[in-house]
Parts: C-alpha cells; sequence; structure tokens
C-alpha cells in the first residue's frame, strides 16, 4: 500500500474538501478572508521563545510550543514527534493562520517549532543590516541546528507555507546531511517566481495587482519600522528563483513517496471549509498537514522494509 492509498482509506479523516456554501468556492474571496478577517476565534498558544545570534549580527528568534495533553490519532511511538513551521513572506508565529496552524497540532499531540522571519516580530529589534530574505536557507538552518541539539532523537515533520515552502524545500534539497531526521514535508501554496511574475501580474486582473501592492506596501512597513537600523545600508530582500522552476521534471516522478495535491476550490493558504457563513475552526489545511505526517510515520517504515 502507498501513501495515497494509505490516506484515503486507512486514517480518520476525509481527505474531501467541503468549502463554506456561500463564499467558499471563491479563491479571491478565500484569500481576502484569510487576509482581512483571519482564522475564526484564533487562539493564542503561548510557546517558548529562543533567540539566536548569526554570523552577519542578526538575531534569529523560534518559538517552542509543547502540547499539554497526548494526542488521541497519533501512532504508539517513543519518538518525540515535532513539526517545523515556516510561515509566509512577512509572517510569524503570531500571524493568524500560523497561531491556528500551532493550536491545531497541538491539541492532537505534536511539539511545534515556528521560525519568525527577521524583522517581522515588533518586540524584536533588527540587530544585523538586513531582514529575512524569499529563498535564503540560512536562518532555517540555525533554527533547526539549535532544535536538533535540544531534542536530537525527534521525528521532525517540516512544513512551509507559501514563501515558507520556498524555504523549506531548499532547505530539505540542499541539507542532505540532516535529510534522515525528516519523516516528512509538506509544501504549502508554494510561491511563485517574482521574475516571472512581475510580467503577468500587470496583465491578469485588478486583483492580482492589488495582491502585488499589498506585499510590496508590506515590505516597506517592515523596512521603516527598522530603518534606525537599516540606515546606512541598502535595505534588501533578496527575491530568489525556487529550485527546479523550469524543469520538466516533476518532483512526483522522481519520488514515488511525493503527492500533489489539487483542489478546486480554495485561496492562498485559504482552505477554509464547512459551514454556511461562518468556517469551521480548523482549515482543511490544518487537517492534511496531520494527517500526511500520520501516514509517513505509519507505512513509510513498512515500505522501506520491502524495499
Amino acid at each position: 500500500m502507498d501513501l495515497y492509498h494509505y490516506n484515503t482509506k486507512k486514517l480518520p479523516f476525509e481527505m474531501q474538501y467541503r468549502p463554506p456554501l456561500l463564499w467558499g468556492a471563491s479563491g479571491h474571496i478565500q484569500t481576502a478572508y484569510n487576509v482581512l478577517v483571519g482564522h475564526v476565534f484564533v487562539p493564542s498558544p503561548v510557546g517558548d521563545r529562543q533567540s539566536l545570534s548569526t554570523p552577519d549580527g542578526s538575531t534569529v528568534t523560534y518559538d517552542l510550543y509543547q502540547p499539554q495533553h497526548p494526542s488521541p490519532l497519533s501512532f504508539s511511538s517513543s519518538v518525540l514527534r515535532t513539526c517545523m513551521g515556516v510561515g509566509g513572506i512577512g509572517n510569524c508565529s503570531e500571524t493568524f493562520y500560523i497561531r491556528s496552524f500551532v493550536h491545531y497540532l497541538l491539541s492532537n499531540g505534536h511539539n511545534v517549532a515556528v521560525l519568525n522571519h527577521v524583522g517581522t516580530l515588533t518586540d524584536v529589534p533588527v540587530t544585523g543590516n538586513r531582514l529575512f530574505t524569499y529563498g535564503g536557507t540560512g536562518d532555517l538552518a540555525a533554527v533547526f541546528e539549535d532544535l536538533l541539539s535540544r531534542h536530537p532523537s525527534s521525528q521532525w515533520v517540516l512544513v512551509g507555507f507559501s514563501l515558507g515552502a520556498n524555504i523549506g524545500v531548499r532547505f530539505i534539497g540542499e541539507r542532505v546531511h540532516w535529510r534522515s531526521h525528516f519523516l516528512c514535508a509538506v509544501s504549502v501554496c508554494q510561491g511563485y517566481d517574482p521574475n516571472q511574475a512581475i510580467g503577468i501580474f500587470p496583465s491578469t486582473s485588478n486583483l492580482s495587482k492589488l495582491y502585488s501592492h499589498r506585499i510590496t506596501s508590506e515590505q516597506l512597513s517592515l523596512m521603516r519600522r527598522h530603518r534606525s537600523q537599516l540606515l546606512g545600508e541598502t535595505p534588501l530582500v533578496n527575491l530568489r528563483n525556487p529550485a527546479g522552476r523550469n524543469s520538466k521534471i516533476t518532483h512526483r516522478e522522481l519520488n514515488p513517496h511525493a503527492m500533489f495535491v489539487s483542489t478546486q476550490h480554495g485561496g492562498h493558504l485559504g482552505f477554509f471549509e464547512g459551514g454556511i457563513i461562518l468556517p469551521n475552526k480548523a482549515t482543511w489545511l490544518e487537517r492534511l498537514v496531520l494527517q500526511y505526517s500520520l501516514a509517513c510515520r505509519e507505512i513509510l517504515p513498512k515500505i522501506n522494509k520491502q524495499s
């Protein structure tokens, strides 16, 4: 049995995505709801914040959360289950969808670590001459090295959102010596190639232009907030092309354990579901991440024994 059939047949979830009846079919509304309203009744999990210094003088932080109760769904295992989350552009552990994601995994018995992109936390000053970068993996590597020293026996699941998916996938590809520590990885709404998108956004719709304007405004806001530290240097957000963007060979063709999931409805990091007007507290995205990690933990050892 492969991962796809195990996901759809054996686990106590339904893979089918059911968006809210009145407005869930529109990807634009889903995205706008995620940005303007956020998740419904968003909890505020409390984590232990750690700070690290990088060689360039920057301060990188991450929040580590631990569940209060054992998971009713997790399989019996003596290995600590830890999920490492990497948020989208300008996001951190205090962002609505990250908080909801952390709360859902904690309630199902997983430890969670969240990288806070440099410059995104209002109470953590920028100590170097840069903010976070679009494709750089150095900050994530520093965080994982620290986590590995604290929890050497943990079994890791890497989840990246949007920009964070670019960073996470590249991190897994570059850091071969750490790959054995990861049970699986989940790439959620992986970010676009900015060089190609520059030509596409103006020619599609006004909503695309609005999205581009919002992202640019948020970046300028971050730079203004830290202008005293960045003054004298050229503020730079390094826009790198995601690895393998132009490749005609998909990762699914190279890796039999990979899955490519596409839905008819849903927005960028939205995927709200259920209800008529107000969606369910947990999104389909959060359920999918948990289900995939459980499937990998259960079925991969059996597949490896057969090979």
